[in-house]
C-alpha cells in the first residue's frame, strides 16, 4: 500500500484500493489501461497491482517465475505514483488463491478501506467457481473491465449479484492485448514495442524470456538450430560447411552491434547455403522441382546465384515456422536488392567477412564493423563484389546495376542533407 494511501485511512478517510490480479507473463498496456480506466470511473485511490505465485486456473503450462514477473511489474508502473505493486503472491508458497490474499490484506485492513477487485470479463465469468465464496464476497467488491470485442453477459451479472457480489463495470477502448500474443511475437521474432513498456521489453531481452528455446519446433531456439545445423552438414561438403558456421557466427555479432535480431541473424546464416551443394545442372533441376519462375538469364547463365533463391523456398516449405524475413536475408545473401533490410544487410556483410574469408580488404572491412553503419559497410562490401567481378570478367546479374543506382542515390541524398 502506497504511504500517502495508508495516511488517509488513518485519518478515517474513506479509500478504495483497486486490486489488479494476474499472472502479468508479462504485463503489458492493457493491464495498464484498464488500471487507468478503473482510476478515473471508480474514484480509486490506488491500483495495487499483485502478480501471481502459482494461480490457480494457469497450472496447465509453465510460467515465467514470480520474482521475474513482479520485477516487470515494477518496472511498468515505476513512474505512475497512484500505482504499487505487492509480492505477497509471489512469496506465498503453494497454489495462489485469491480468497487467502484478500484474508491477508484484511488483517491489517483498515475499517474506512475498500478493496475493489478488477478482473476481465473471462476471469468474471468463472467467479463462482473460486475457491472460498464467502470470503471472496465479504472481503472485497469487483469491477469489470470490458471493451467493444469483449463485454460480460448481462446474465453473468445477474448470477453474480444474485450470489452476493458487489459487481461494477469500467469501460475501456485500448484494444485487446493478450500476453499470450506477446509470447508468441517473442518466440518468432516479431515485434512488441507497441504492446509492452520499454522498460518490461528490455527485461524480456535481457533475461531471454519467452523464446522457448529448447523447444525443437521453435525456429529461433537453440534446439532448432542445432538441428539444421546436423541437416546442413549432411547437404555440403566440409569447407561449405565451416564457411556457414562462420557466416552464422559472425552474422549474429553482426546483429548485435547493430541492434537486429541475434537468433534470426544467426539463423540465416546458418541456412544461407542450403542448397549449395548442388552442381549448376542439380541447381537448375532443383527450382525447376520447386515450380520457381526465374528469369532466364540467371537459370542458364548465373547459375551459381540460383542456390540463393531455391533455400528459401525449400526451407518455407520444410519448416513454414521459419519467419519470413530470414527467408528473404537467404534469398538476397548473394545479389542484394534495393531497400535491403537491416537483418538483409547484416547477413550479406557476413557471408563475404566471415573468419574464413581472407580476400583483399577483408580485414579493413572487418575494422569498420561498430565504427560505421550498417548500411555504410554493407555499401562498402557491395561495391568489392562488384569490382572484383568486373575486373574478373565475369558476368552480372541482370538486377545489379539497379541496385547499385539505388544506393549510390541514397549515399548522394544523406551527403546533401549534411
Amino acid at each position: 500500500m502506497l504511504e500517502s494511501t495508508r495516511d488517509k485511512a488513518m485519518a478515517g478517510e474513506k479509500v478504495r484500493i483497486g486490486i489488479m490480479g494476474g499472472t502479468f507473463d508479462p504485463i503489458h498496456y492493457g493491464h495498464l489501461a484498464a488500471a487507468h480506466a478503473a482510476m478515473e470511473q471508480l474514484d480509486l485511490d490506488e491500483i495495487m497491482f499483485l502478480p501471481a505465485g502459482t494461480p490457480a486456473f494457469k497450472r496447465d503450462r509453465e510460467i515465467t517465475d514470480g520474482e521475474t514477473r513482479f520485477e516487470m511489474c515494477c518496472a511498468a508502473v515505476d513512474n505512475v505514483p497512484e500505482f504499487s505493486v505487492n509480492v505477497m503472491e509471489v512469496m506465498r508458497p503453494g497454489v495462489t488463491y485469491t480468497a487467502d490474499t484478500l484474508r491477508q490484506l484484511s488483517r491489517s485492513k483498515h475499517p474506512s478501506l475498500e478493496y475493489v477487485f478488477i478482473m476481465g470479463a473471462d476471469s468474471a465469468s468463472t467467479l463462482l467457481r473460486w475457491n472460498d465464496q464467502e470470503a471472496l464476497r465479504t472481503m472485497a467488491s469487483y469491477a469489470v473491465v470490458t471493451r467493444s470485442t469483449q463485454q460480460i453477459p448481462t446474465e453473468t451479472l445477474k448470477e453474480l449479484r444474485a450470489a452476493g457480489f458487489k459487481v461494477e463495470t469500467i469501460e475501456t477502448q485500448t484494444p485487446l492485448i493478450s500476453s499470450t500474443e506477446i509470447r508468441r511475437r517473442v518466440m518468432v521474432g516479431e515485434d512488441i514495442s507497441r504492446l509492452v513498456p520499454p522498460e518490461v521489453e528490455r527485461i524480456i531481452v535481457a533475461r531471454s524470456l519467452y523464446l522457448g528455446l529448447d523447444d525443437p519446433e521453435n525456429p529461433l531456439s537453440d534446439a532448432f538450430f542445432e538441428a539444421r545445423k546436423a541437416d546442413l552438414k549432411e547437404r555440403v561438403n566440409e569447407h561449405r560447411y565451416q564457411h556457414s558456421l562462420g557466416v552464422a557466427d559472425t552474422a549474429a555479432r553482426l546483429a548485435e552491434i547493430y541492434g537486429a535480431n541475434v537468433r534470426k541473424a544467426r539463423l540465416a546464416g546458418i541456412l544461407h547455403d542450403w542448397d549449395k551443394g548442388y552442381d549448376d545442372k542439380g541447381i537448375r533441376q532443383r527450382a525447376d522441382e520447386l515450380g520457381m519462375t526465374v528469369d532466364p538469364q540467371v537459370y542458364y547463365a548465373l547459375p551459381r546465384v540460383l542456390h540463393a533463391h531455391t533455400a528459401p523456398v525449400a526451407i518455407k516449405r520444410l519448416f513454414p515456422q521459419v519467419p519470413e524475413d530470414v527467408l528473404t536475408a537467404m534469398d538476397r545473401h548473394t545479389v542484394a536488392a534495393e531497400n535491403m533490410l537491416d537483418l538483409d544487410m547484416v547477413v550479406y556483410i557476413a557471408d563475404a567477412l566471415e573468419p574464413g574469408r581472407s580476400f583483399e580488404r577483408a580485414d579493413a572491412m572487418r575494422e569498420k564493423i561498430g565504427v560505421v553503419s550498417l548500411e555504410e559497410l554493407f555499401f562498402d562490401v557491395y561495391e568489392y563484389w562488384i569490382m572484383h567481378m568486373m575486373e574478373r570478367k565475369m558476368q552480372l546479374h541482370p538486377n545489379t546495376v539497379g541496385i547499385w543506382n539505388y544506393y549510390v542515390r541514397r549515399i548522394r541524398q544523406r551527403e546533401k542533407e549534411n
